[in-house]
């Protein structure tokens, strides 16, 4: 319907032209069958000849000019009979039309126009195409991505399930805490490090919640345990965070 449209407007344009600067009165028939033969070549140039050169053959531009000049060719014999037969030379006359240089350059001019026409629209589409498919292969490349993240994100969750059904945390908990119990009376210092090393072993097993996130102030506090630990094991090389 947007073809049909178009057409209109270009035809309109061309005959009001026409009519404005040279006045000539133009039949019906021949208008339609000259048209009809013009139009014919623009959708033949882009979905047959450059749709074949371009996607199916190799030498895309070498064999796209070939062809072109052959169907020029044509397009100028089809545009002489259609003459002789308007004009009534084939049977009035007998004879043919006399074939010039003017009357050369002027149909092969015409049939330019609207195979140069044709090669724009046939260009639009092929970008259109070429950018549809790059984009179709880039959203199939992320949802490749997209996928791989997933499945490496539940063979994580799985390797974690299957670390917390090794360590039973309560029995480990309960240990720490005994130990806790019976060495912060020798040893504040011990003590201490035992109950950040449990609150760390309880952070890495039973922290995490359905979505796989942790909040961040129960993330610095581990990261705090953990800087404690090891300022207990080299006092001297890590400075002591504050209580």
């Amino acid at each position: 319907m947007v073809h049909v449209f178009i057409w209109l407007i270009y035809i309109s344009y061309e005959l009001g032209f026409v009519a404005i600067t040279s006045r000539i009165h133009i039949t019906p028939a021949p208008l339609l069958i000259y048209y009809g033969l013009n139009i014919s070549l623009f959708y033949f140039n882009a979905h047959v000849l450059l749709s074949f050169a371009f996607l199916k053959t190799r030498r895309r531009y070498l064999n796209s000019a070939c062809l072109i000049i052959l169907e020029l060719a044509v397009y100028l014999a089809i545009k002489y009979v259609l003459d002789n037969l308007l004009t009534g030379y084939f049977t009035l006359r007998s004879g043919h039309l006399p074939v010039s240089h003017l009357y050369i350059y002027e149909n092969l001019y015409r049939g330019a126009s609207f195979t140069g026409l044709s090669i724009a629209y046939f260009s639009t589409r092929y970008l259109a195409r070429f950018r549809e498919k790059a984009y179709q292969e880039e959203t199939g490349r992320l949802r490749a991505i997209t996928r791989n993240l997933e499945l490496e994100n539940q063979i994580f969750s799985v390797e974690n399930a299957y670390l917390q059904n090794q360590i039973s945390p309560h029995l480990l908990f309960n240990s720490l805490s005994f130990i806790h119990s019976a060495v912060y009376k020798l040893s504040d210092a011990a003590g201490k490090g035992i109950m950040r090393l449990a609150e760390l072993m309880r952070y890495s097993l039973v922290s995490a919640n359905g979505t796989g996130t942790i909040p961040l102030p129960r993330e610095i506090e581990q990261m705090e345990n953990l800087i404690a630990l090891c300022a207990m094991r080299f006092p001297r090389r890590i400075l002591r965070p504050g209580p």
